[in-house]
C-alpha cells in the first residue's frame, strides 16, 4: 500500500520501552492522532489507519509492529537461538534494564540462557550472546561451550524485534567470535 508523505510522517514513531514491549506482546502501536480523532467524533474508531508504519531509526515504512500483530507468532519461536544477555552497559543508551531484556527475550521465543541452564542447551542450539564491544570476559564464560556462540550487540535483538524480522548476524557481529 503506497502512502504519502504526511501520512507516513504522522505514522513513524521514536523507539521507545513501551514500543518494543508493544511488539513483544503483539499489540497496536498507534500515533496520537487517533486519541485526537475518537475525541473529536466521540467515539472508538478502528486503530489500523493510525497504526505506526516505522520508526525514526530504522525505516519510515518497516511494517515490524503491524507484522508483529498479524502473525502473533513469537518472531525466534522457529529459530534454534539461545539468547544471553551479558550488557552491563545497559542497551539502547541505557533504554532496558537487564531484566526487561531478558524479558524481552523470553516473549520472543527464544531460550533464555542463564547460568543454570547453559551446560544443557542442545549441541544443534545456536548461542546469540548480546553484549558489550569490549567485554573479553563474556568470551571466557562460554568458551567451554561446543555450540556455535555469536558474540552480537544488543540492536541484533532490538533490531529483528521491532521489524519482526531476525535480521542477519553479520551486521552485529563482534569480532572475537569463537568457532
Amino acid at each position: 500500500m503506497q502512502y504519502s508523505t504526511s501520512e507516513v510522517e504522522q505514522r513513524v514513531c521514536c523507539l521507545t520501552k513501551k514500543v518494543f514491549f508493544a511488539v513483544a506482546y503483539h499489540q497496536y502501536v498507534i500515533g496520537y492522532q487517533w486519541i485526537e480523532e475518537c475525541l473529536s467524533k466521540e467515539s472508538l474508531l478502528n486503530e489500523d489507519s493510525y497504526e505506526i508504519l516505522g520508526d525514526a531509526s530504522l525505516s519510515s515504512q518497516h511494517n515490524g509492529m503491524n507484522r508483529s500483530r498479524l502473525i502473533h507468532e513469537p518472531i525466534f519461536k522457529s529459530y534454534s537461538y539461545a539468547i544471553a544477555v551479558e550488557c552491563s552497559i545497559g542497551c539502547q543508551q541505557g533504554m532496558f534494564t537487564r531484566q526487561e531484556l531478558e524479558q524481552l527475550v523470553q516473549l520472543s521465543g527464544a531460550i533464555l540462557i542463564q547460568e543454570h541452564n547453559r551446560q544443557q542447551l542442545d549441541i544443534n542450539t545456536t548461542i546469540i550472546v548480546l553484549c558489550d564491544d569490549d567485554d573479553k570476559m563474556v568470551v571466557k564464560k562460554y568458551s567451554g561451550l561446543k555450540n556455535k556462540i555469536y558474540y552480537v550487540i544488543p540492536e541484533f535483538f532490538l533490531d529483528s524485534l521491532v521489524l519482526y524480522e531476525v535480521q542477519p548476524i553479520k551486521g552485529y557481529e563482534l569480532l572475537y567470535q569463537i568457532d
